[in-house]
């Protein structure tokens, strides 16, 4: 974790960075950084005074900083240093296909037989599905991202065996996402489908139809008992009901502490004095945010939640400015930025 997670990026970047300024790399950086990154740094920053200033022994809080906040900045410079052409992100599609298959296969045995697994992937055994990345939520955000790109990459070649193996591990990938029985994850990947219709119509629909046929024909034999519990995830009220005190909680705390936050870290340890009857429904135990953007502003304040949403309104400024120069066919194209958006 220290050589991989927090060593790796750092130093790739630095690298990066003392290549160029030493003239050592022939390669000019793909552009001058700006709003965006300024944006960036400035919010890191943020968050460590606010860390400093709202925890008496700050280094547990810090090294979360570190984890969650710099590492990310460091692959986002990346990214935005070097000058990536067609072939570089044509790399992402065997690490996509050899992910998306890894996950789903964990997935499925834990699901079917955790005997198999390590018990550290087991956490949500027989609620959720996690694969080997720990929570629901990233493990679904990261079959979407690499399925997507799988799908796309297939839509811009020639029906060939790359092409259906693709296709299939987009089919495998879907599965996953609604065995991960996370109720959040079907929506996203739902409204993310919707676009993926709209970019390729006829694809996506030959695509639905022989999943729905799949499911149909599994569902009522193989899967009689996840389909069953899929639907009493969907009736199931009382999560629901909690999300909505929860998130008033959330926006009490934003609207009581609207420069600075709670302080990193600290939302659970405040929550409950914030909770109250919503919808004639009282939640009697301290719960999570169950919303990363009312969390962060809730902990950081609404300048800090300001500048973490400024790159994104950014960059969707910069795309509005440049699809009409982009191609409408091939893997460079305009669904390729919507592939990413998505």
């Amino acid at each position: 974790f220290w050589i991989i997670h927090r060593g790796l990026p750092p130093a790739a970047l630095a690298l990066v960075v003392f290549a160029y300024l030493l003239g050592i790399s022939k390669k000019r950086w793909q552009g001058t950084l700006g709003v965006a990154e300024v944006a960036a740094v400035a919010f890191l920053g943020l968050s460590c005074l606010n860390v400093v200033w709202f925890h008496t022994d700050p280094l547990a809080n810090l090294y979360l900083v570190y984890d969650q906040l710099f590492v990310p900045l460091c692959l986002y410079l990346l990214v935005r240093l070097l000058p990536l052409a067609e072939q570089d992100l044509r790399l992402l599609v065997p690490v996509g296909l050899a992910t998306v298959l890894a996950q789903s296969v964990v997935g499925i045995l834990a699901w079917f037989v955790p005997r198999m697994l390590p018990a550290a992937w087991l956490s949500y055994q027989g609620a959720r599905t996690t694969g080997t990345l720990g929570y629901p939520h990233a493990y679904t955000s990261t079959l979407v991202f690499f399925m997507f790109l799988l799908f796309h990459d297939a839509m811009a070649r020639r029906p060939a065996l790359i092409r259906f193996a693709s296709l299939m591990t987009f089919g495998l990938g879907t599965f996953s996402v609604f065995m991960s029985f996370a109720r959040g994850s079907w929506l996203g990947a739902l409204l993310a489908g919707m676009g993926l219709l709209f970019l390729y119509p006829r694809a996506a629909l030959r695509i639905l139809f022989v999943l729905l046929i799949l499911a149909a024909i599994l569902g009522g034999v193989v899967l009689s008992s996840e389909m069953a519990f899929a639907r009493q995830r969907l009736n199931a009220e009382t999560p629901a009901r909690d999300r909505w005190v929860v998130w008033d909680a959330g926006l009490r705390m934003v609207r009581d502490n609207p420069l600075f936050g709670v302080g990193f870290g600290n939302y659970r340890r405040y929550a409950d004095q914030f909770q109250r009857r919503v919808l004639d429904h009282l939640v009697t135990r301290t719960l999570a945010s169950h919303n990363s953007y009312i969390g962060l502003a809730a902990e950081l304040g609404l300048p800090a939640f300001l500048l973490f949403a400024l790159p994104v309104l950014w960059w969707l400024r910069r795309t509005l400015e440049v699809w009409p120069r982009l191609p409408r066919m091939g893997f460079m194209s305009r669904a390729l930025l919507a592939i990413l958006w998505l």
